[in-house]
């Protein structure tokens, strides 16, 4: 897998430096501690990270919510997004 650029660590920080490098065209994978392969390698053309329904990433047992997908930037999306997270984690360790 060839990349321009490797964030090592997320957090606000890290997420907010892939946004931008994904943004600036720069092939970015993010990489928490944890998770192997990387939190996820799949962002749209501005830098958000693409969840399907579930808020499932491209990577098994790996979700995101709130602003680091597309979508509205409220307190209240985001919570939603994190009660469908938490429901498809529990769903998926189930299966």
């Amino acid at each position: 897998m060839k990349k321009d650029l490797i964030i090592v660590g997320t957090g606000p920080a890290g997420i907010t430096a892939g946004m931008y490098a994904v943004r600036s065209g720069l092939e970015t994978l993010v990489l928490d501690k944890g998770i192997c392969g990387g939190l996820s390698n799949k962002m749209d053309k501005s830098g958000y990270i693409i969840t399907d329904k579930g808020q499932r990433t491209n990577l098994k047992r790996v979700y995101a919510a709130g602003d680091i997908t597309r979508g509205v930037r409220q307190i209240v999306v985001a919570c939603a997004e994190g009660a469908i997270a938490a429901t498809s984690a529990y769903n998926d360790l189930l299966s």
